[in-house]
C-alpha cells in the first residue's frame, strides 16, 4: 500500500452567454465562419489558425457544417496571463461554440460564449500495486507559484497549437458525424453523458443550460487532453517485471 499526494491542474469553463444570447450575432458569424468553411474548406472541416477578429484578436479551432469551436485572444491578453500571477486579475481566453440542431423546431442553434481558465490542485492517492484511486481533493496550497488561473498551456506559444487540438477533437469525437450524417460524441455526451453513443437525430443542447454545458464541455476538453496530448501520463494496466534502470 502507498499513499501520496500529487500536484496537478485542470480546465474549467464558464459560459455564461449561452443558448442563443443577445450578445452573439449569428449573421456575423454565419458570414465570417460559415461561409469559409463553404469557400475554402469544402464541405467537412476546416482548421481555422489565427483568424482575425475586429476587436485585434486572433482565433483558432475548427470549422465544420455543424458549427464550429473556436478560441481567440489578443497578444497584449496573453502576455498578461504568462506575467499575472495567481492572484492577479487578467483577461481569459475565450472559447466560442456552436452547434445546429438539425431537426428540431426551426432548425434552431445552440451557440456558447465561454472563458477557458486553469485550477490548480492537490490530490491524494491511495495505491495498492497499480490499483491506485484518488480518495482527496483540495485546491493547491502552492497557487502562489504558479501563474494565474487564467493562464493556459496555450498562452505559452501554443496558441496556434489551439487549433489542432479542437481540430483533432472534433475529428475524433464527430466522426459519426462525417461518416453518416448523425450527430457524434461530442454532441450527444453534452446532451446526456449516459448516452454518448446513442446516434440519431441532433439535440437542442440549449436544453441542458449553461452551467451544465460548460462543465461537460470541460469534460470532454480536459479527457481529450489527457489522453491525446499529455505525454507525462501513465495509464491502463501497466505491470514491468523489474524495475526502470
Amino acid at each position: 500500500m502507498t499513499s501520496f499526494n500529487l500536484e496537478t491542474s485542470y480546465w474549467t469553463l464558464q459560459c455564461p452567454d449561452y443558448g442563443q444570447p443577445d450578445q452573439y450575432d449569428d449573421n456575423y458569424w454565419m458570414e465570417n465562419m460559415a461561409k469559409n468553411v463553404s469557400e475554402n474548406c469544402g464541405y467537412m472541416s476546416c482548421t481555422v489558425t489565427d483568424w482575425p477578429f475586429a476587436d485585434g484578436s486572433k482565433g483558432n479551432g475548427i470549422l465544420a457544417n455543424w458549427g464550429w469551436a473556436v478560441s481567440n485572444t489578443n497578444e497584449n491578453d496573453m502576455a498578461k496571463r504568462r506575467e499575472a500571477n495567481t492572484t492577479e486579475k487578467v483577461p481569459k481566453m475565450q472559447v466560442f461554440y456552436r452547434s445546429s440542431n438539425f431537426g428540431t423546431t426551426g432548425n434552431l442553434f445552440t451557440a456558447a460564449n465561454c472563458t477557458i481558465a486553469t485550477t490548480y490542485v492537490e490530490a491524494g492517492l491511495n495505491c495498492n500495486g497499480w490499483d491506485c484511486k484518488v480518495d482527496r481533493l483540495r485546491r493547491s496550497k502552492k497557487r502562489e507559484t504558479y501563474p494565474s488561473t487564467a493562464y493556459t498551456i496555450f498562452d505559452s506559444g501554443w496558441r496556434a497549437s489551439m487549433s489542432s487540438f479542437l481540430t483533432n477533437l472534433v475529428d475524433t469525437a464527430d466522426n459519426q458525424l462525417k461518416e453518416s450524417g448523425t450527430p457524434g460524441l461530442l454532441q450527444e455526451y453534452i446532451a446526456d453523458p449516459t448516452k454518448p453513443f446513442s446516434g440519431g437525430q441532433f439535440k437542442d443542447l440549449r436544453d441542458v443550460g449553461n452551467e451544465t454545458f460548460a462543465m461537460r464541455f470541460s469534460q470532454l476538453l480536459n479527457t481529450y487532453w489527457s489522453t491525446a496530448y499529455n505525454f507525462n501520463l501513465t495509464y491502463g494496466d501497466l505491470k514491468f517485471t523489474k524495475p526502470f534502470s
